[in-house]
């Protein structure tokens, strides 16, 4: 999903981002949210199942 791996703003698989931007409508990033923002999509996706045991131990 990679915004920034293309030379045009896009993705590497343009389908997740634009699901990615729809989760994200209205909601606003800060340096303490991020991360948070991020495995909430994430759990989202049949794909990554079960990750919050993986990644429980970052805030």
């Amino acid at each position: 999903m990679n915004p920034y791996l293309l030379e045009k703003e896009g993705s590497a698989d343009p389908a997740y981002f634009e699901e990615f931007k729809t989760f994200m409508k209205d909601k606003s990033l800060g340096s303490d949210n991020g991360f948070q923002h991020a495995k909430n999509y994430l759990a989202t996706i049949d794909y990554f199942s079960n990750l919050d045991k993986y990644l429980e131990e970052y805030d």
